[in-house]
């Protein structure tokens, strides 16, 4: 079983050296190749006391419009405080990758974090990774992204799928827009490809 937070600390230091998109979720599990597919729990589990599947979805997130606040307050924040934080489902994607080929180039939660991150920084350069939203409170950050990563390896003959959603807590830390995409291949780092390509988009539109 991994601790959340030595998963945190592994992916800050690789960070340094170097659900569906309907809303429903992906909540059973599913066939796949070794172990099998995991079943997979809401994205803000035991990190929120509100579901995923209740937040908007593709709601504008106005971060660098001057003056905007959800708040209804005037806008006084740094744009030098923001935060990612990994979904509820990452120890389970991590021990999933484990049990079906650990050490492999494609399944790496690290590398499948840092492409992530990538996409996410080219709206918002200073997003740095933290344990969960309680620490981001306590940093004061002025925007939390809670990301989830999800698969579904398709075995030899067989699609694999990749699931991202990225919430987006505001200033208050409360969740105001949730972008969820999926992608398919023929691993998972092709699938996961295909997901950030819908992600970037999104991200464009959506991220302001």
């Amino acid at each position: 079983m991994f601790g959340r937070r030595s998963v945190i600390t592994a992916l800050v230091g690789a960070s340094v050296a170097a659900c569906t998109p309907d809303g429903s979720g992906l909540t059973t599990s599913l066939a796949g190749s070794g172990g099998g597919a995991p079943v997979y729990s809401d994205p803000l589990a035991g990190l929120y006391n509100m579901p995923a599947t209740s937040v908007p979805n593709d709601v504008p997130v106005d971060y660098y419009t001057p003056g905007a606040s959800h708040s209804g307050r005037p806008n006084t924040r740094s744009v030098l405080t923001m935060a990612v934080v990994p979904g509820a489902n990452f120890e389970r994607l991590q021990q999933y990758f484990d049990a079906n080929g650990r050490g492999s180039s494609d399944l790496d939660t690290r590398t499948a974090v840092r492409r992530v991150m990538d996409v996410l920084k080219e709206r918002y350069p200073w997003l740095e990774l933290m344990d969960d939203v309680a620490t981001a409170q306590q940093r004061n950050v002025s925007l939390t992204l809670v990301v989830d990563i999800r698969a579904v390896l398709g075995g030899t003959f067989g699609s694999t799928t990749a699931q991202l959603d990225v919430i987006v807590f505001d200033e208050q830390r409360k969740p105001i827009s949730r972008i969820a995409v999926e992608g398919r291949g023929g691993n998972f780092q092709d699938a996961l490809g295909d997901a950030l390509a819908k992600l970037q988009a999104k991200a464009k539109t959506y991220l302001t």
